[in-house]
């Protein structure tokens, strides 16, 4: 178990990737989340990029509308930015060949031909399950499931037996 906190990067100026941003004929921005910031038996409290990025996108697009935003991550993302983008690529984490990958991508050589397999919400407001799971064990005693918590407490004949499994 690793515990801590990073401060946001120091390493870049903003003002400086617009300026050179402008001045480009397209920008490719590469994001998305580490293990740190995803990882299994852990949700997220929301959908955003970690601190700073969204900033970052917003801005450079700002200055160039053919931008075009690399996501690399293993579930949905917010995208406040994304009607001001010329593109948005969903690569996934796509391991040691990554950079090829892209470089097919991006110069034609290769369509991105994969589509997504779940939904992607524009918010958080969106998300209608709560990230905090209910206790397992019911007012009854008795052991409820994922289903149950949707339905109702179904065990020892309590609860609504009526609603849809």
């Amino acid at each position: 178990m690793r515990f801590g906190l990073r401060a946001v990067s120091q390493k870049g100026d903003l003002d400086a990737a617009c300026r050179i941003a402008a001045a480009a004929d397209a920008v490719v921005i590469v994001t998305g989340l580490s293990p740190e910031w995803e990882t299994e038996s852990e949700d997220r409290r929301s959908l955003s990029l970690p601190p700073g990025q969204d900033a970052m996108i917003a801005a450079i697009a700002a200055v160039n509308p053919r931008t075009v935003v690399v996501l690399q991550a293993g579930a949905p993302l917010a995208m406040p930015w994304a009607h001001n983008v010329g593109a948005v690529l969903q690569q996934w984490y796509p391991g040691q060949e990554c950079g090829n990958a892209l470089a097919d991508v991006l110069l034609g050589i290769q369509e991105p031909s994969g589509r997504l397999p779940q939904v992607f919400p524009a918010s958080d407001d969106q998300i209608t399950a709560g990230t905090e799971r209910p206790a397992r064990r019911s007012d009854h005693g008795c052991y409820r499931t994922p289903r149950a918590w949707r339905h109702g407490d179904l065990c020892r004949g309590r609860g609504d037996r009526s609603a849809p499994l």
